[in-house]
């Protein structure tokens, strides 16, 4: 069965755009290489220049600001100012704003731009935005700074002249006031805090910090003219969390009886599906008439950097966790995922030859789900298999069915994962359905039997009124639109 249906009018996702691509393409974003495996993904919306690169960000020559990082940076923005360094012989990689302008019209893609307002002052800021408007006449999606709710960005590391929610909020009601007042016909998001609890399997993200985060919550009551609450639900997968992984041994698992593996599978999809409402229910109490920006969005923590990139949970994941997010459509209006890569990273969506990896399969699948679509809704899967949840979510049921319903003006399609081991029988009243499925408790082939497009997976006609589920499986059902689905 189906919940309300809503007008599918603009599709929200996209992708960070992060440094590594600028990186890969030499800063121009109408490349070859980054056109041709855009148009692979749905990629109905770009972030410029990135994420945390945003807070360091040298708008006049439009690359790292060397001088800024050395004194307060990261040190992830210092490993990365490193490694441009070294790539470009001691120069530093252009991130061409043109280009990126460009590509927004040869893709079609909403471009979101984020302002340095960490370390710039507020008269450069004001010249950013005259100099993107200048060049691009189209709505812009404003986001006011990359994060800057961290706590970290207030202490260790704070911008010179100090940092805190204070001056935010002044640098940000500027802007957006100008922006409002100049440029109407766009967009404005500003960085809120993230959910303390519920983003790591011992429950508390060490990251933030409650106390700080409703400090800075408070405060953003100041700023008049924004649209949305930016955030980046990242979940997080750190090694600390073994023990308790170890202690998710049961009679019956879902995946294996390697204990770890279990209990790191049960909190990948117990957070999938109980993450997106701690979130929504924190902003619907702060901002109760504000959109939702996610803008950044995947796994996190030094445990996610060994699900490699052909793993099934990553397929599974992306595709779960897009639905619980969708549960909240068109309060969310953008989810762009962490990041637009290629290559062997465990967070790439395609190898360098344009194969899908896991990640980039996932998207995929949604792709061919919603495009061309009218109107969505998340099916409830009445009879759905359960098991138990962890940490923070350990009084959770997780339904082992997620998913998509997509209805067009030629039919309907319905995107479905199936994260538990059992077989299921989908009843349904189409007239006949097509069906696309990939899965199995392993995705290791996929470096080796290469896919490129979906056409590549076997396409089975089935008639009657059934659909086989598989386990651990992913499966994009197509439909002339005459039925429903039990």
């Amino acid at each position: 069965t189906a919940i309300k249906f809503f007008p599918l009018e603009e599709h929200v996702l996209g992708f960070n755009s992060p440094m590594g691509m600028a990186n890969l393409t030499h800063g121009d974003y109408t490349s070859v290489k980054l056109l041709k495996g855009a148009a692979k993904l749905p990629a109905n919306a770009l972030r410029y220049p990135g994420g945390t690169v945003a807070n360091y960000f040298d708008w006049g020559t439009q690359s790292l600001d060397a001088d800024v990082i050395k004194k307060v940076g990261k040190p992830s923005i210092l490993r990365l100012l490193r490694l441009d360094l070294e790539r470009n012989d001691g120069g530093l990689t252009r991130v061409n704003l043109d280009s990126f302008l460009k590509a927004s019209e040869l893709l079609s893609f909403r471009p979101f731009i984020v302002p340095n307002l960490f370390t710039e002052q507020i008269e450069s800021i004001y010249e950013t935005v005259d100099l993107v408007k200048s060049r691009f006449t189209n709505r812009i999606y404003w986001e006011l700074g990359n994060e800057l709710s961290l706590p970290i960005y207030g202490k260790k590391y704070a911008a010179p002249g100090g940092w805190n929610v204070e001056i935010y909020v002044k640098k940000a009601n500027q802007v957006a006031k100008s922006i409002r007042r100049k440029y109407p016909e766009d967009k404005i998001g500003i960085n809120v805090s993230e959910a303390v609890y519920g983003r790591a399997p011992g429950g508390k993200n060490n990251g933030h910090n409650n106390v700080y985060g409703k400090k800075w919550d408070n405060a953003l009551s100041a700023i008049d003219e924004y649209d949305a609450a930016i955030i980046h639900p990242y979940v997080f997968l750190t090694d600390k969390h073994y023990k308790l992984f170890e202690q998710q041994r049961t009679d019956n698992p879902v995946i294996s009886n390697n204990a770890i593996y279990e209990g790191q599978w049960r909190w990948l999809f117990s957070s999938a599906q109980g993450l997106p409402d701690i979130y929504v229910n924190k902003l619907s109490d702060q901002f109760p008439d504000k959109n939702i920006w996610v803008t950044e969005v995947g796994m996190s923590g030094n445990m996610a950097g060994n699900i490699n990139s052909e793993s099934i949970e990553r397929l599974l994941f992306n595709i779960a966790y897009f639905s619980s997010w969708m549960r909240h459509y068109p309060k969310l209006e953008s989810y762009l995922y962490h990041a637009l890569l290629f290559g062997n990273s465990p967070h790439a969506l395609l190898y360098r030859d344009y194969s899908y990896t896991a990640n980039g399969l996932a998207f995929a699948f949604i792709k061919a789900a919603v495009e061309g679509g009218i109107e969505v809704a998340i099916p409830e899967f009445e009879s759905s298999p359960t098991y138990n949840g962890i940490g923070p979510y350990r009084d959770l049921q997780v339904n082992a069915l997620a998913g998509l319903y997509v209805r067009s003006s030629s039919g309907a399609r319905l995107l479905i994962t199936n994260t538990g081991n059992q077989r299921i029988i989908l009843q349904h009243t189409f007239n006949g359905v097509r069906v696309i499925e990939y899965g199995g408790d392993k995705c290791t082939e996929l470096r080796t039997s290469k896919i490129f497009d979906l056409k590549d997976l076997p396409v089975r006609e089935v008639k009657g009124n059934q659909v086989e589920i598989k386990p651990f499986s992913v499966t994009l059902i197509s439909a002339i639109l005459s039925g429903s689905v039990e």
